[in-house]
């Protein structure tokens, strides 16, 4: 874990970055993903 992040919040974090990008265009996604390595992690799971 780093910069002080629990397991709780980083699974929240994680649903809730889920959570965004499924109610997100797809040329949208893409475009937050350039900037945003959180985001571009969750683009590139299975879970998505």
């Amino acid at each position: 874990m780093r910069n002080g992040e629990n397991e709780f919040g980083t699974i929240v974090g994680r649903l809730f970055c889920d959570h965004i990008l499924s109610l997100t265009p797809p040329i949208d996604a893409c475009r937050i993903s350039l900037v945003s390595p959180a985001i571009r992690a969750v683009a590139e799971s299975d879970n998505v």
